[in-house]
């Protein structure tokens, strides 16, 4: 999903309706605020206008049209808008508000963004008409209600992730990529690559989105398990020890096979998955090792004469089949799919040359 990073001299719109007049103001008068800027981890600067210099603050503040904040290598900041939306600034972000319209009390707000990454989380609107507009280098993005991020690791690349609602990309061609959630994609040089499903893990895997979350809940909005349910089993968490059983279905060798369970044969063990592939319905891990072959001369089951080295591939690919909320988060319980493990020589040679590869397919079920 969207990880930790940079994101590069972005302009960023925050339109949260319509188009209207301008906010009324007055030559030489305070600046109309339009939002707080919130230190939550020290290392944050605030610019007054434009033209001004960045200072450091310690506490909440207003800020106005042409106002900036920025963070620094250890700073987190919040922009809580009027309306009750809201922006957090990561490590190392500058943010600008530039402008800011005013319709019949339903607002919009122009903003442009530097270095960093961005979490966003938008108020519904309803049948209140506009949108939230995020215009950066490489795309603008539109959305009604929703929750995403945004990092730019460079003016010439940047991804979009929403995990909530959906997005609306307009490419600076013209292309137009709608974006639901949950998924991300990734935009260089103006040209967008395969929109990718996104799982619980592949969002909540990271502590900044998982902070992220925490903090909209305290501030009104669903949290991760109420938004993730109705994608259903396939993109809850795949986190943690299952206990697998299953039955071979298959074996290939090369020449030699090595010695151990044949087809029909049983196995029971416990695998831990963490993070893997997913296609939107299933979930693909894959764990390779490797290990020495060779002569145990004196029988004592260690190898004495090394000859090669054997490289061994287990792949799991699993579709998720039931899912239970536990501790807050939506946990696969169960699962069906299949195992398959591939053995082949690494280097040198193993068994007096005869061994050449193996290949064995199993079918299971886990549970936890």
């Amino acid at each position: 999903m969207v990880k930790r990073g940079v994101c590069a001299a972005a302009a960023l719109s925050l339109v949260v309706a319509g188009t209207g007049r301008s906010a009324p103001s007055i030559a030489g008068s305070v600046p109309v605020p339009v939002a707080d800027a919130v230190v939550i981890d020290p290392g944050v600067e605030v610019r007054a206008g434009a033209a001004g210099t960045y200072s450091a603050v310690q506490t909440s503040t207003h800020v106005a049209e042409g106002d900036g904040v920025r963070t620094d290598a250890t700073g987190f900041a919040e922009i809580a808008y009027l309306d009750g939306s809201r922006t957090r600034l990561d490590v190392n972000t500058e943010f600008d508000v530039v402008a800011l319209v005013d319709d019949a009390g339903v607002s919009s707000t122009r903003t442009s963004m530097g270095i960093g990454r961005t979490w966003h989380r938008v108020e519904s609107l309803g049948e209140a008409g506009g949108g939230f507009s995020v215009e950066t280098s490489q795309a603008t993005a539109t959305v009604t209600g929703t929750a995403f991020a945004i990092e730019c690791v460079s003016d010439a690349e940047c991804s979009y992730g929403v995990i909530e609602g959906s997005l609306e990309l307009t490419l600076p061609d013209g292309t137009v990529i709608d974006l639901a959630a949950p998924s991300v994609v990734n935009v260089v040089n103006g040209v967008a690559d395969v929109v990718t499903p996104v799982p619980y893990d592949g969002v909540f895997g990271d502590p900044w989105l998982v902070d992220n979350a925490v903090r909209d809940v305290a501030a009104g909005f669903a949290d991760p398990a109420t938004i993730y349910q109705p994608y259903g089993s396939a993109y809850a968490s795949m986190a943690g020890t299952f206990h697998v059983t299953g039955t071979i279905t298959d074996q290939r060798c090369d020449s030699l096979c090595l010695e151990g369970p044949a087809v029909g044969d049983s196995i029971d063990y416990s695998f831990t998955f963490d993070s893997g592939d997913f296609d939107g319905s299933s979930h693909t891990f894959t764990a390779d090792s490797e290990q020495a072959c060779g002569f145990d001369d004196d029988g004592d089951g260690a190898i004495d004469r090394e000859t090669g080295r054997l490289a061994t591939s287990d792949v799991h690919t699993l579709t998720p089949t039931a899912v239970e909320v536990r501790t807050g988060i939506p946990q696969v319980t169960a699962f069906t799919g299949t195992l398959t493990t591939t053995w082949s020589v690494a280097s040198g040679e193993c068994f007096e040359g005869q061994f050449l590869g193996q290949t064995v397919t199993a079918a299971i079920t886990g549970s936890r």
